[in-house]
């Protein structure tokens, strides 16, 4: 049994590799620094997460967690413009909304304590491998 996950550092989204989720198992806490975004592209900075391991009572990959921000955020950019602007001005708003709306829906590692607090951390679609291997190793530390 190992006690410590070494840190894994998972981008957020394909697109956006400069935003990645950091996360780790060491003396005893999993450990998470999870960006804030503006929209899911914009970096504001970081959010840290310690929970100690015997507080964590579930450690879980959700395919699809939507954000009703962003993704009526989404919507408005990509509708609002078609009706305000002239049509080759409102093509990158649309693009960018569709994008938002993209984000919004991706995949999420989830850990919910013992006395019932979720955190989530987003990962990109193509490291959920990557992220379901932290959460075998997570729960390897759990159940020991």
């Amino acid at each position: 049994m190992a006690d410590s996950v070494p840190l894994t550092t998972l981008p957020v989204h394909g697109s956006t590799r400069y935003i990645r989720t950091r996360i780790e198992v060491d003396d005893g806490l999993v450990r998470w620094e999870v960006p804030r975004t503006i929209l899911g592209m914009i970096p504001a900075g970081s959010r840290f997460i310690e929970v100690p391991v015997a507080e964590v009572a579930s450690v879980q990959m959700r395919r699809v967690v939507p954000h009703p921000i962003r993704i009526l955020m989404g919507v408005g950019l990509a509708v609002a413009p078609w009706s305000l602007l002239p049509w080759w001005l409102s093509v990158p708003p649309l693009i960018l909304g569709l994008w938002t709306i993209l984000i919004a829906l991706g995949p999420h590692l989830e850990l919910v304590t013992v006395g019932g607090e979720v955190h989530r951390a987003p990962v990109c679609f193509r490291h959920s491998l990557d992220a379901e291997l932290y959460i075998a190793a997570l729960e390897d530390m759990i159940s020991s």
